[in-house]
């Protein structure tokens, strides 16, 4: 029973930490960059992944991501 128990405690706790992860805002640099790179993006939604920030946006009508 006990080790049930800590093998479920364990599959919640793994679970919730994901390698990805959605955030609302890049730091600062990041989203310069990204601005002089894609102007005019729209619907921009950050995630990081292992320690990288990626953005999905749209970009002159396309759908798209940047890393």
């Amino acid at each position: 029973m006990i080790r049930t128990f800590i093998a479920l405690i364990s599959a919640v706790l793994l679970a919730g930490t994901s390698c990805e992860r959605d955030i609302h805002k890049a730091p600062e640099a990041v989203a310069r960059t990204f601005d002089t790179m894609y102007p005019g993006a729209e619907m921009v939604e950050w995630e990081r992944q292992l320690g990288n920030y990626t953005a999905d946006f749209f970009f002159d009508g396309h759908e798209m991501d940047g890393r």
